[in-house]
């Protein structure tokens, strides 16, 4: 699923366990070089449209400060998942 918004390369709707209401994964694909700013974006977004969940997509490994910068969000506590939470990037 394409969208207009160039921060968004699609969108996955799924309905949250402990509210039973429809949330959002923002999703970004980068093919190209990547950078901790990537991330940054992706976090402005997710934010931005109050999704739950944000995954950035890419066939290049994450640099060191990508993975600081992801960390740095809170997690997505879901019951299904055996250790009750979630990154909310990945």
């Amino acid at each position: 699923m394409k969208s207009a918004d160039p921060g968004i390369d699609g969108i996955i709707h799924f309905r949250d366990d402990t509210s039973g209401k429809y949330k959002k994964i923002i999703i970004q694909v980068q093919s190209s070089r990547v950078s901790v700013s990537h991330i940054r974006d992706l976090k402005g977004v997710v934010e931005r449209e109050k999704a739950a969940v944000g995954v950035f997509l890419t066939l290049k490994p994450p640099t060191r400060a990508m993975g600081d910068e992801a960390s740095e969000a809170r997690f997505k506590s879901r019951k299904v998942f055996l250790d009750g939470n979630i990154p909310r990037f990945k």
